[in-house]
């Protein structure tokens, strides 16, 4: 979602491509977001043709994780993240992977902008039809199921044996830090 916030009434930038009056630097216009990773090559791309639209107005865009991104727009006072260099007041728009809570911030809005899918992969050296279903997969996100031998998972999956897994073997599971969006897309799905 693509949230608008105090520092300057944005009118959906990229879906109309109107001006807007943003934060002004210097003798341009640059509007200034920050928010999910995800969406900072769309972001890019999208501003670029802005400009060639727009050629005194440039979008910058700050990837860190929603909560910062989101704590920029309400404050506007204040550093929310480590990595977060830009003043204090220049955010004029966050891209968040949820939506936000609106208490105490009548002024945001949000606007559909932007589908992400998160999907589990597995890497068992072998081109295989691996079965799972939700209870599984969360069994094995949430650290239930550590094997692959596991019961719920040979039932799924009754071939697995001929499959040339050592017994045992555990599941090794990598993700992205718990304030990443994407983890946090996963967790709410199961």
């Amino acid at each position: 979602m693509v949230a608008f916030g105090p520092n300057g009434t944005v009118i959906f930038l990229f879906l109309f491509l109107l001006p807007c009056p943003c934060t002004v630097m210097a003798s341009a216009t640059t509007i200034v977001g920050a928010g999910a990773s995800s969406a900072a090559q769309l972001i890019r791309t999208l501003g670029f043709v802005y400009r060639q639209l727009q050629p005194d107005t440039d979008v910058a865009y700050v990837p860190m994780s929603d909560r910062p991104a989101l704590c920029r727009l309400r404050n506007g006072t204040e550093h929310c993240d480590p990595t977060d260099d830009l003043a204090p007041s220049d955010i004029d728009f966050a891209v968040l992977d949820v939506a936000p809570n609106y208490s105490g911030v009548p002024q945001l809005h949000t606007y559909p902008f932007l589908v992400q899918g998160v999907v589990p992969v597995y890497n068992l050296g072998l081109a295989v039809d691996l079965v799972l279903s939700l209870e599984v997969l969360a069994g094995i996100f949430f650290g239930n199921i550590t094997l692959w031998d596991d019961p719920h998972i040979i039932a799924l999956n009754p071939d697995m044996p001929t499959w040339g897994i050592p017994p045992q073997q555990r599941i090794l599971m990598a993700v992205q830090g718990p304030d990443s969006a994407a983890t946090r897309i996963f967790w709410e799905g199961l």
